[in-house]
């Protein structure tokens, strides 16, 4: 059994039957036989013994991954076209510093909480039901596209230009880190995880 609360049976909604493992035992059989393949490359020996045979699940493929993200972005788009509407912009006022401020305001503050909150729900539902998440993805990215187009426009109107420059980078990232994984430039491995998780918070932090 796997000790990652995430990837267990219950979660998966599944259990072991006589013709195959459930995705949890899929899961800790590869991390066993990963360690286990670690420790005899480390003695010089072949891993070929090691290596667990390949489970009857499905895997990910870097094309369906692609194509998902892309059909998940369009709803996000969809409910960020929507979000920008819903930020009202006054006319612009003369400082007494010579700068000119934008009046902005939120149609709906009561909205932009409901999004942000019900955005995080799904999210935590989808953590701990991996099986849900067929579901979730769409309601997920509409209320996440829909939050963002608010803020966005919000920002947008204090600071001109700032989103589009957002944008611009957000995608230059992207799609650079696509590129060098579809290379195979870049491997998710164990130490390259740790590093990216360090990054992060360091960031937040």
């Amino acid at each position: 059994m796997s000790r990652n609360p995430v990837l267990t049976d219950k979660a998966f909604g599944e259990t072991p039957t006589a013709q195959g493992a459930s995705p949890a035992q899929e899961w800790d059989s590869a991390q066993q036989g990963a360690a286990a393949a670690v420790g005899l490359q480390g003695q010089g020996q072949s891993t070929a013994a090691a290596t667990p045979p390949a489970g009857s699940g499905r895997v990910m493929t870097l094309g369906g991954v692609s194509a998902a993200t892309l059909f998940i972005f369009t709803f996000l788009l969809i409910g960020a076209a929507y979000g920008w509407t819903l930020v009202t912009e006054g006319a612009p006022v003369l400082r007494t510093d010579g700068s000119v401020s934008t009046p902005v305001s939120f149609d709906n503050p009561g909205l932009l909480l409901g999004c942000m909150l019900g955005a995080f729900a799904i999210a935590m539902l989808t953590v701990f039901k991996p099986k849900l998440a067929r579901f979730t993805a769409l309601p997920y990215g509409l209320l996440e596209g829909a939050l963002l187009g608010m803020i966005s426009h919000f920002y947008n109107a204090r600071f001109d230009g700032i989103v589009v420059q957002a944008i611009l980078a957000t995608f230059g990232v992207f799609l650079a880190m696509l590129v060098m994984y579809g290379l195979r430039i870049l491997r998710a491995t164990p130490k390259f995880t740790k590093g990216v998780i360090g990054a992060t918070f360091g960031i937040l932090i």
